[in-house]
């Protein structure tokens, strides 16, 4: 992600903390509506960096006139 990051401050996070033997946080154990909150606002965030990232791209524009005589599609020419 580019750094920017979506923040939804309406949801509450139940979160429970595992300890291992040697007293270190070692898992977690998330509400899964939360969880799932959670993974939507990240999948937001890399939506929006992709969309950001395709509008920066500087593509040639071509006529659709040229195109079309590029293509050699003429005017009488149906689309199925």
């Amino acid at each position: 992600m580019s750094g920017k990051y979506l923040l939804d401050t309406n949801i509450v996070i139940a979160l429970f903390a595992a300890v291992n033997p040697n007293g270190k946080k070692s898992a977690a154990v998330v509400d899964l509506n939360v969880w799932e909150h959670i993974l939507t606002m990240l999948e937001d965030a890399e939506d929006a960096d992709e969309i950001e990232q395709a509008r920066s791209i500087r593509e040639v524009k071509i006529p659709w006139n040229v195109a079309k005589k590029e293509l050699k599609l003429g005017e009488q020419q149906a689309f199925r």
